[in-house]
This record gives C-alpha cells, structure tokens and sequence, in this order.
C-alpha cells in the first residue's frame, strides 16, 4: 500500500462500496473477537460493550462519511495523507527489500514506493504472479530465490552485518506475464521502456491516431454484476477468490462478452508491455 485514497479506498475516484465495508468488517471482527479469550467470564463484558460501541465506532464513521460525501474523507486530503506509507517515505532511512503481485490488491503502490525509496536508501522490487496471500510460491525458479532465502539474506547482511551479497541481488525482478518467466532490470520503470499514447475510436479500434470528431460513439449497458466473476475479483477479495474453481477467475474473456471491446491492428512483431499504465 502506497497512497490510502487511491490504493485502496477509492481506486479509480470511486469509493469501494464492496471491498472497504468488508475490509473495514473484518479488522473490526478482529479486534472486538479474540478466541482465546471466550473461556475469561470478563470477557462476555468487554465483548457486549465492544458491539454496542460499533456504531459510534471509527470504521462506521469512515464508511458513513465517504457513502455522504463527508468532505474530509469522501475527497483526497490530510485524513488520507496521514494514514498513506508513500508520505512518509522520504523519511524513512532503512533498507527496503518491497514484494509484490501482479494480482495484488496494493500493486499499484507497491511500484510508487520503490520510485521513492531508492533516492533515499539500498531499495529492491519483486514483483511475482501472485495474489495478496501468496507472496513468494512458486519460488526458487529462474534464478530466483525462495521468499526466505531473500528475509534471510537481507536481514543477515543489514541488521547483523554479514555480507551475504544482498547488495548484488537485482535493483528489479519481475514476473512478466507472456514470456512466463522471472526478467530482472537495473531499475523501475524499465530504463528502455517509453510512454505512447494510444486513442479509442468508434469502429472499436484503437490505434496511436487521434480519432475524428465525427467518428460514431459506442454505448455500454451498465451493469453493476457485469464483472462479478473475474480476475480483478481475486484482487479485490484480497486473493481469497483465488482458491475457487471458477475459469472465469482466471479468463476476462467472459466479463468482456457483455461490455466494449476495442481492438488494435495485428502486431508485427513481439511488444514488451511493462511500466505504469
């Protein structure tokens, strides 16, 4: 997590009316349910007084106000500053080893945290095909590490000072969908990469020509249950959809049936898609 507002709360200037009342419910259930402690008679007390202080409680607060328009919370501001990592980076003076998934509910921020880190600090990215609960499977492969060899050799070299060349390790190693395989780079954004514009046209095509002012426009019914079922939902259930046997889970195909699809001219050769979009 990087930027609060636009990470998670509400990604895209839309607030998350699904995932932030779940989220919000499940770190309340977290504080106010602890099992160990039901076998403590008090408890029941603690527990009762817990419940009926939810109303008046912080997340109820934070989701009322951003449903109302509460300005201090329904718009980008201090409240969201002060609880946003990526604000706090230029002070931060420590090593930082940042992973991440592609299918990560953070991977936006994760990225914007290492631009920032690596002026100030020794900093590395990794970023796997993985969801926010699987950090590190499939690993060692590609010359990559286990997950614990990395803790390991990162906390070895910086907090007891063996040199177990976790300097050498590369600036950025990444998961790149297509080629299938881990690609490492001396720095993010890819030194290579370059930025193009590509427009959308009426025909359902999209091309680096700016369109017409008369081209034809293209309606899309809206339908809130439209992409219920695909990969972006195992994003936004924090990779907790990811262990249901749905195909269209893993195939936007069948979201994409009901909706606006716009399609470029064949390639002529392969194309590297990486950097921020």
């Amino acid at each position: 997590l990087g930027d609060l507002y636009r990470d998670l709360a509400f990604a895209g200037g839309d607030m998350s009316t699904v995932f932030m009342p779940a989220w919000l419910g499940l770190v309340t259930a977290g504080s106010v349910i602890h099992p160990n402690q039901f076998a403590d008679p008090e408890y029941y007390t603690t527990f009762v007084q817990r419940l009926v202080g939810l109303p008046s409680s912080f997340q109820v607060k934070v989701l009322t106000g951003a449903l109302l328009g509460d300005p201090e919370i329904a718009y980008d501001g201090d409240f969201h500053a002060q609880r946003s990592p990526s604000e706090m980076t230029a002070a931060i003076r420590v090593p930082t080893f940042l992973t991440g998934g592609l299918r990560d509910i953070f991977q936006r921020g994760e990225p914007l945290n290492y631009e920032r880190l690596k002026a100030n600090v020794p900093a590395k990215l990794m970023i796997g095909p993985w969801h926010h609960t699987n950090h590190g499977s499939g690993l060692p492969v590609d010359g990559v590490p286990s997950m614990n060899q990395m803790i390991l050799m990162w906390f070895d070299h910086y907090v007891k000072g063996i040199d177990t060349g976790a300097e050498r390790i590369p600036n950025v190693t990444q998961y790149v969908s297509g080629y299938g395989h881990y690609v490492t780079s001396p720095d993010w954004p890819h030194p290579q990469a370059r930025a193009q514009t590509l427009y959308l046209h009426g025909d359902k095509s999209i091309s680096d020509a700016a369109p017409a002012a008369d081209e034809s426009p293209n309606y899309v019914l809206q339908q809130p249950l439209g992409g219920l079922c695909d990969m972006n939902t195992v994003q936004w259930s924090a990779g907790i959809a990811g262990n249901l046997p749905f195909p269209c889970l893993e195939n936007n195909s069948y979201a994409y049936a009901s909706e606006l699809v716009f399609d470029s001219a064949p390639f002529e050769e392969d194309v590297y898609l990486n950097g921020p979009m």
